[in-house]
């Protein structure tokens, strides 16, 4: 009976992986080329005739995002999260983004796939279109946050955050560009975002006062941006993955939350210590969650390709904020 009882749990293991692969990809030319064993060993796990061993399954779930938790029998009330790990350096923002944009890439290779999110503040993936606004939030992220030492010391300017950072963010930007969304914000959305800026402005965290002002320009061009694509219904082009569904609640969103559908399992990312996310394939607890989404979507505005006054209030109020605080910092 236990070797019945490995053997199955090996078998759902594997299933979960080539759930993520790409239907032209082999799951035993998978496993060779990251375990770096033979190709008649990768055929062994895959019948279940060689056990996979703890080493192996910790380096296959790392790289698909496959929770061992999952794995046993659930247990009412009891789920398994993972979570990457950030040290107080700049390599720890640098892991952060490489891991979100692995879990990107897995994603956007799934026909069919979708990301839903629930955003008490701007979802991520607009925050690193690159610009000063990237710069601002990652070093926000870094020295308020994460308390970098290096940092603590100095003033946001152009310069201050690495290169291959930005070039991370960007890559992170085009990877969710690929994948069809349904992104559910409030009237309170950008509020976090604009609360950080005149936080930065009040205690002269500015290199210059031109720094604070590009960010402005950034946000309204970012809030520019997601009103094209509510627009349009897509980010690309329409016949291609990208489809953008933007809707608005009128109750207060009070987490930053994200269902992903992998077409034979579904995925939690829920909102830990600011910007860092909790994950979870779960399958009771990821269909709970997906539930809850669509009721709460079904209590709020659809914007995108329709709903034209609602989309233009909305974005008339974040306009207004905007400039309210451009305003307060010219004066100051």
């Amino acid at each position: 009976m236990r070797k019945e009882n490995s053997e199955n749990i090996q078998d759902t293991f594997l299933s979960q992986i080539k759930a993520v692969l790409p239907s032209n990809v082999s799951l035993a030319t998978e496993l060779s080329d990251t375990l770096g064993i033979s190709m008649d060993s990768a055929y062994r796990r895959v019948r279940g005739e060689t056990p996979i061993s703890l080493e192996e399954s910790y380096i296959l779930s790392e790289k698909y995002n496959v929770s061992l938790g999952g794995l046993t029998k659930e247990a009412i009330g009891m789920v398994s999260f993972g979570y990457t790990p950030i040290t107080a350096d700049i390599e720890g923002m640098e892991r952060y983004f490489q891991r979100l944009l692995d879990n990107l890439r897995i994603i956007s290779k799934i026909p069919g796939a979708s990301i839903k999110y629930c955003s008490q503040d701007i979802p991520i993936f607009h925050n690193v279109r690159a610009g000063m606004l990237t710069k601002f939030k990652v070093f926000y992220w870094m020295r308020s946050i994460m308390g970098v030492g290096e940092l603590m010391t100095q003033k946001l300017d152009e310069d201050v955050v690495p290169l291959h950072i930005i070039e991370l963010c960007e890559k992170v930007y085009k990877e969710y560009c690929k994948v069809d969304c349904q992104e559910l914000w409030s009237y309170s959305t950008i509020n976090s975002t604009l609360r950080q800026v005149q936080y930065y402005w009040e205690s002269g965290l500015f290199a210059t006062p031109e720094v604070g002002f590009s960010i402005i320009n950034d946000i309204r061009s970012l809030v520019k941006g997601i009103e094209d694509l509510a627009v349009r219904g897509y980010k690309d082009e329409q016949d291609k993955p990208g489809k953008y569904d933007l809707y608005i609640s009128e109750i207060e969103l009070t987490t930053n939350a994200a269902t992903v559908d992998l077409i034979e399992r579904k995925a939690v990312f829920l909102g830990h210590h600011t910007f860092n996310m909790l994950e979870t394939t779960h399958e009771g607890y990821a269909n709970q969650t997906d539930q809850w989404f669509k009721n709460m979507v079904g209590k709020a505005t659809l914007i995108s390709q329709m709903g034209e006054k609602s989309r233009f209030q909305f974005f008339q109020d974040a306009y207004r904020k905007i400039d309210a605080l451009e305003s307060q910092m010219s004066e100051s």
